[in-house]
């Protein structure tokens, strides 16, 4: 198989993925890799050094691959057999970083008798950003057709 200039371990998840889809391109696999790649070290806060600029990398990706093609079941796959310790992980980290900000909410509209403000606590609460691994399918109904209202 020819091998692409990738990190060694890129290489043999490639060749895995390659060999068991031998009916959709190595340039398809090869693209959803590197945008789950991406996904894992973006959520990290990894950022690269170009010149004098620090800055976080962007990996955009159309896969034209026809309907039944594979993309969903490979990106699941990457998801599941590659990638799910990190993204249990981060599920976790996400989840206590949720709560513990909406314990300090909690915790700092309490009134003199120490009893919740509840209206303050709920409108201070709609203020946290969730921290999410990713954003999921924004075409849904597809290309040609309108989106469900």
């Amino acid at each position: 198989m020819t091998k692409i200039r990738l990190p060694k371990i890129m290489n043999e998840t490639l060749d895995v993925f390659s060999n068991r889809y031998v009916n959709t391109s190595k340039t398809a696999i090869t693209s959803i890799q590197l945008l789950k790649v991406a996904q894992m070290i973006t959520s990290k806060g990894v950022r690269y050094k170009k010149l004098d600029t620090i800055d976080i990398p962007n990996y955009y990706a159309i896969i034209l691959l026809p309907s039944g093609g594979g993309k969903d079941r490979i990106s699941n796959e990457y998801d599941s057999l590659v990638f799910k310790p990190f993204r249990n992980w981060f599920n976790e980290k996400a989840e206590a970083y949720y709560l513990e900000k909406k314990q300090k909410i909690r915790e700092e509209y309490t009134d003199k008798n120490n009893k919740p403000i509840k209206q303050l606590i709920k409108e201070a609460e709609k203020s946290i950003r969730y921290p999410v691994l990713e954003v999921v399918d924004g075409t849904q109904e597809g290309l040609l057709k309108m989106p469900k209202l």
